[in-house]
């Protein structure tokens, strides 16, 4: 068995459970992310890029509301990733299939 990386598998999930769209602000927090949805062979999902992250948030709620599939938003790590709720808290009242994943910082350098 290959091994992968959480950015793998953070593609590799999605892709099995039938998401055909991510939305996101891309960060470089996320750069191993969308590198490996780049990479991915069988990648048939379609990387859509908000310009706030509550923004890809209420995409992907709305998405997943209309459509009933699952909807994935990945978000960098601080104030961007709490901009979240409003949508998610939206997707809870409504029953919305989405996720979101916050990224965070390499661990050498967190708390300076």
């Amino acid at each position: 068995m290959t091994e992968l990386t959480g950015a793998e598998a953070l593609v590799a999930q999605p892709e099995r459970e039938g998401v055909r769209h991510v939305f996101g602000v891309p960060g470089v927090q996320l750069d191993h992310v969308l590198d490996a949805f780049a990479r991915s062979i069988e990648a048939s999902i379609s990387y859509i890029t908000a310009r706030h992250e509550q923004g890809a948030a209420h995409m992907a709620e709305a998405y997943a509301r209309t459509t009933g599939r699952p909807r994935v938003c990945p978000v960098v790590p601080g104030i961007l990733a709490s901009s979240t709720r409003c949508p998610l808290a939206t997707g809870y009242a409504y029953s919305s299939p989405m996720l979101v994943v916050a990224a965070d910082i390499a661990s050498t350098p967190a708390g300076r």
